[in-house]
């Protein structure tokens, strides 16, 4: 009767283990909170608002994707305030998540002239397509790059992103799920002449269902130094058309 009594416990104890393994194993599939490959074939533009101040002018990220040798590839244009095409990057869409392919910084020059500096990609992971809920990782994404009017400059952006927990924000009066991401960041400037400093700071992202990013918030040392939130998508036609209405005002 004891030996029965202790194979009875012995299979107990297998159950509960090869339970409590698959807990900690829980994947979430969260490829459909990045941004819409399919929908952003023919581009639209996200514009992006302050949320506590309505003064602060908005900016835009404008995306678009392509195929090229049989892979799927997520162009992203950052247009300013005075909708000046600062930045550029380039992801590669796989079948587990989003890596950094190419960016660019457009810096200005004394002159006017604009021109396009190539960062270097040392970790090139941005977005993964499934996350463990109870074993939460981070991502590393880090480049370097030159200031195009600064040749003594290097700068280096280090982020480390992770899942945190699904929730709900509203977009245009509508209810979305979403994916809370917690970044880390550490941006370091190397300058030959000035010497070397850095500073840390941390955000919260939100990533809604079929939309992509709709909210971050950053601090650094507490202090919420931006946070904004999506307002609406649109062609790039309606972005130059508000470029033109501005410049003749």
């Amino acid at each position: 009767m004891c030996e029965k009594n202790n194979f009875f416990v012995f299979l107990l104890f297998i159950f509960f283990g090869l339970t409590y393994n698959c807990q900690l194993d829980k994947v979430k599939k969260i490829e459909s909170y990045y941004y819409p490959i399919e929908e952003l074939k023919e581009g639209l533009v996200y514009e992006y608002r302050s949320v506590k101040d309505d003064s602060i002018a908005p900016f835009y990220w404008y995306h678009i994707t392509s195929q090229k040798d049989d892979s799927t590839y997520l162009a992203s244009n950052y247009y300013d305030h005075d909708f000046s095409n600062t930045q550029l990057s380039i992801e590669q869409i796989l079948s587990d998540g989003v890596i950094l392919k190419d960016y660019y910084w457009f810096d200005k020059l004394p002159n006017g002239k604009a021109i396009r500096q190539k960062a270097t990609i040392r970790n090139k992971n941005i977005f993964p397509f499934n996350v463990n809920i109870s074993k939460k990782g981070f991502l590393i994404s880090e480049l370097s790059f030159k200031a195009p009017s600064d040749s003594l400059l290097t700068t280096n952006l280090v982020r480390n992103r992770q899942y945190v927990q699904d929730t709900i924000f509203t977009y245009q009066g509508k209810s979305y799920d979403c994916v809370l991401f917690f970044v880390k960041e550490l941006i370091e400037y190397d300058h030959k002449e000035d010497g070397f400093r850095e500073y840390e700071a941390s955000m919260i992202e939100f990533y809604a269902r079929g939309i992509g990013l709709v909210y971050f918030q950053k601090k650094v040392e507490e202090e919420i130094l931006l946070e904004y939130r999506l307002v609406d998508r649109f062609p790039m036609k309606k972005l130059e058309e508000i470029a033109r209405e501005k410049v003749l005002k």
